[in-house]
């Protein structure tokens, strides 16, 4: 589990206008707000949460003002669109988006906890466990 705040700390302080993206996928945009960590733009591919069926091939991109101009210009020059029927099949998926991921979270925690409980196992990384660092 990289360390965010670390990582964008040390980007930053080697260049002050480097612009730091990242592949927010696994969160879905909601269980990690990227942009509230200093993270300039933020891009997930939402044929994995997103929809919730993969059966519509879409991803996002979300940016900070510092970096939006920059990032809508390029999407248009490299004709980045959506039709309507992706549109509306992702639309379709974010209304169940939360249900889908509260039952992977509580999940993922049962998971995590019976393997923390196995002698086989030395370490769980999880980040709902308070032996996880950045708890």
């Amino acid at each position: 589990i990289p360390d965010i705040p670390t990582i964008v700390k040390a980007a930053r302080k080697v260049n002050p206008n480097i612009v730091i993206m990242i592949d927010n996928t696994w969160s879905a945009g909601v269980l990690f707000k990227a942009l509230e960590h200093d993270i300039d733009i933020s891009i997930q591919a939402g044929t994995k949460y997103l929809v919730g069926h993969s059966d519509i091939m879409i991803g996002t991109a979300v940016a900070n003002a510092r970096t939006w101009d920059q990032l809508r210009e390029h999407s248009y020059l490299m004709g980045q669109m959506v039709d309507a029927d992706s549109a509306y099949t992702t639309a379709r998926g974010i209304r169940t988006l939360g249900v889908r991921l509260k039952q992977h979270q509580e999940s993922s925690i049962k998971v995590a906890k019976w393997l923390s409980e196995q002698p086989e196992v030395k370490t769980v990384y999880h980040p709902a466990l308070p032996s996880c660092p950045g708890h």
